[in-house]
């Protein structure tokens, strides 16, 4: 074989390789009808990588140091498996990712958030799951009344309705809004000014999304999945039609009456998942109402 013929050999198997690697990165079984959130906004393309973890997939962006997205398809089977593994936490940088595009455990040390879980670490069904949930590269800086109390209240409101609906896909990140963001850290790892939590239920054809400022404020709304692609420049569930999207579906709300959490220099340190218990009066209420809507459609 010439030269030549060798070069455009070793080209056409590098591609290839690179092709079938960017493939398995997608994980399709972690999104509604194997369909991956697409990017509407071209600012945020660059530096995106997929990354595939052990019953999650993550979008990460090199450029804000965190996931743009992660997501997975969360099964009432799996949160019982979650239920029997007690909580063991592995907090680490992610080794896949070059060290100019990712974060580390001391950008987060002092810096007042919370490493914050999109796939939180209750959904993970086995050890394998569990551990691959502690790296950076499923985190997010969360100020520390959204993480454990907002958002642990809505995972677990979330995991209520599964149990009674089986399944749910679920997509969880950060909005990054207006010119001006926050960093933590030497590496400058981008703080979300939002969180958001999408959910699409297969058997009733419905979803709708969470949606909360990133800070202490305690607020929390339901949208719909249309003006949540309008809000991140994302189209997250890019298979459900315009009329499923343009529909909200009323998820269970469970901060009412929450205690506030104040901001300490050690908040960073604190487990993500280790909440305060929320209030299960409110909680049993929101579900009840969510779930008679669901099976009513009123």
């Amino acid at each position: 074989m010439s030269i030549s013929g060798r070069v455009l050999l070793g080209s056409c198997s590098l591609f290839l390789s690179s092709t079938l690697v960017l493939a398995a990165e997608r994980c399709p079984e972690n999104y509604w009808q194997g369909q991956a959130p697409v990017i509407l906004n071209q600012n945020m393309k660059a530096k995106t990588r997929p990354l595939c973890f052990n019953g999650f997939t993550v979008m990460h962006s090199g450029v804000t140091r965190t996931p743009l997205w992660a997501a997975h398809h969360l099964t009432a089977v799996e949160i019982q498996s979650a239920r029997e593994i007690d909580r063991q936490d592995s907090f680490r940088a992610e080794t896949r990712l070059p060290t100019s595009e990712r974060a580390e455990l001391s950008d987060y040390r002092g810096s007042g958030y919370d490493r914050g879980h999109l796939v939180p670490n209750g959904d993970m069904a086995d050890r394998e799951q569990q551990y691959d949930s502690f790296s950076l590269a499923n985190m997010m800086p969360q100020s520390p009344n959204n993480n454990r109390v907002i958002w642990n209240n809505l995972e677990q409101a979330l995991r209520g309705l599964v149990l009674q609906e089986q399944e749910a896909y679920v997509v969880t990140g950060g909005a990054f809004l207006g010119q001006r963001l926050q960093k933590i850290g030497q590496n400058g790892v981008f703080v979300p000014t939002d969180t958001f939590k999408a959910v699409y239920f297969p058997k009733r054809k419905a979803g709708s999304a969470y949606w909360a400022p990133n800070d202490e404020s305690g607020r929390v709304e339901v949208i719909t999945l249309a003006e949540l692609d309008r809000r991140l420049g994302i189209q997250v569930f890019p298979a459900l039609t315009d009329a499923v999207r343009q529909q909200k579906v009323a998820l269970p709300l469970s901060t009412a009456g929450q205690p506030r959490v104040p901001r300490s220099s050690s908040s960073n340190d604190t487990p993500t998942d280790n909440n305060p218990s929320p209030n299960w009066l409110q909680l049993l209420l929101s579900l009840l109402q969510s779930l008679i809507q669901l099976f009513t459609g009123k």
